[in-house]
Formats: structure tokens, C-alpha cells, sequence
């Protein structure tokens, strides 16, 4: 009966990185519902629901300041490992931890066991596993993550132009439009000479015919 009134953590990526880069860059500074929703581009309601996950890992206290734990986990050293084992002991029990270590990253098995254990449904299981895995991340990611596009948008890019054939065969004929493909035309042509035709008749019938058939 106790584990269906625990509340497991549900953190976006997006959030859950670019707090730690917040923290970073300003550990004195406390984190608020204005920077979550602003800076992330989250609606309020949203921002205040994360920033209440956040306080119950430990990364801030009640006023928003990083905790020391919060201090901890942006660093990239064995602080980070220290923090991160603390977040996970703190938020789930240890039959998870075991079942699935985060990092072996064996989605099945935690999605299975918040259904099982914890009584969720297949989404809410699925959703409750990939924050468990994102806290307990082992190594951290080198970049920050991006929440603003950058002023310089990415250009389009121009095709090169067609550069025209040093030379076309009879076969490809182009006349500011698509390819066309010529079809060559055969054409047979029967004479029928009188046995009775003299020479000079018959030199003068091809003689004729090479005039008309150029």
C-alpha cells in the first residue's frame, strides 16, 4: 500500500540538461518558475510541476538555490557519480536499482516494473523509466543542450546550376526543358525496275532516289 502513494520523478531531457548548465554557469543563482518557463520555452503550469520534481531530487532548496548536491552534479568528476547515486537512493528503492541498473539502460525491465510495482499505466510507465534512466546517466553530456534557435538561421542551401554538356549526341536533345529522348525512324523503301529498263533508266531512278531520300 505504501509504494502507491510514492511519487517518482518525471523530467524532460530538454529541462533536466539545461538545468545542470544553468547551474554551471551560476551556482549561487536560484532557479525559478520564470527561467524553467522563459529559457526552456514551457508553459507555466509545466515549469512549476518541474521545479517541484527538481526540489525533490535535491538539486535546490526550497528558495531555488542549488543545494550542495546541486553543486555536486554539475561538475564532471567523481562529484557528478556521488551526486547522481544520491538522487537515485533517495527517489527510487532499491529493487529497481537492481532489476535495472541505469547503466545498463534496459528499458523493458524498468518500464515493467514501475507497471508492476508501482501500478502505472503503459504511457505513465514508460514516461517514469526515462527519467530514471536520464538521472541515474553515468557520464554527462559533453554539449549543452540547445533551447534557443541560434539568430542565424541556417541558410538555405542553392543547387549548383547545370553545367551543359560539352557535347550532345543525336539521342539527347534538350531545349530549355527535360531530356528528351529522341526514337530514330527507319524507313524501307521497295523500288520495283521493268526487266526491260535500260541502263541509263535504272542509273537514273537512283540518281533521283538519293535526291529525295537526303
Amino acid at each position: 500500500m505504501a509504494d502507491e502513494k510514492i511519487r517518482y520523478p518525471q523530467i524532460p531531457s530538454k529541462v533536466w540538461w539545461s538545468l545542470r548548465e544553468k547551474i554551471k554557469k551560476s551556482p549561487n543563482s536560484p532557479i525559478s518558475e520564470t527561467f524553467i518557463s522563459v529559457e526552456l520555452g514551457v508553459q507555466t503550469t509545466a515549469a512549476k510541476a518541474y521545479l517541484s520534481e527538481i526540489k525533490a531530487v535535491g538539486l535546490i532548496d526550497d528558495e531555488g538555490r542549488p543545494t550542495e548536491r546541486g553543486k555536486n552534479w554539475r561538475l564532471d568528476d567523481e562529484h557528478y557519480t556521488q551526486a547522481v547515486e544520491q538522487m537515485l537512493s533517495d527517489a527510487y528503492p532499491a529493487e529497481l536499482i537492481d532489476i535495472a541498473p541505469p547503466g545498463e539502460n534496459d528499458r523493458a525491465k524498468a518500464v515493467s516494473w514501475f507497471e508492476t510495482a508501482a501500478g502505472l499505466g503503459q504511457g505513465a510507465a514508460g514516461n517514469k523509466a526515462a527519467t530514471y534512466f536520464l538521472i541515474g546517466t553515468p557520464v554527462p553530456p559533453n554539449e549543452p543542450p540547445t533551447t534557443k534557435p541560434s539568430n542565424g538561421a541556417a541558410k538555405k542551401k542553392v543547387p549548383p546550376k547545370a553545367t551543359k554538356d560539352a557535347a550532345t549526341t543525336p539521342n539527347d536533345v534538350s531545349v530549355d526543358g527535360p531530356k528528351i529522348d529522341v526514337v530514330p525512324i527507319n524507313v524501307n523503301v521497295q523500288i520495283h525496275i521493268s526487266a526491260d529498263a535500260t541502263g541509263e533508266q535504272i542509273e537514273a531512278i537512283f540518281l533521283n532516289m538519293k535526291k529525295y531520300l537526303r
